[in-house]
């Protein structure tokens, strides 16, 4: 839940002026949320097990999303990258990393 909190933070500190879709998955998308409050009081994380991020590429491209902003641990199998879609891989804490070398990497800057 602190990890949420601190992507939602960071996310809507840099987005301020852009439209955002927030997207809940793990191997299948569990919510989808267009506005910040709902989101951040929906969002829930549910199972902590699978995780599939071909989902959210393929959504992004299915959907003409200009960014993509992946908040993850990195633990799952490197997606095909969207096609149309820029994207971020924003890591819960420094010590992690993505499971691809495109897009663009940022982490947090806890270590725990």
């Amino acid at each position: 839940d602190d990890d949420l909190k601190e992507g939602f933070a960071v996310i809507n500190s840099i987005c301020r002026h852009a439209e955002i879709i927030y997207v809940l998955f793990d191997t299948e998308i569990k919510l989808v949320e267009t506005k910040f409050r709902n989101a951040k009081d929906n969002f829930k994380v549910l199972g902590r097990g699978g995780t599939d991020f071909e989902l959210v590429c393929r959504y992004a491209d299915e959907h003409s999303a200009d960014g993509l902003i992946i908040y993850t641990d990195g633990g799952a199998a490197a997606p095909i990258p969207p096609k149309r879609t820029k994207v971020l891989w924003l890591l819960t804490n420094n010590k992690l990393k993505a499971p691809v070398t495109w897009g663009f990497h940022a982490h947090l800057d806890r270590t725990a």
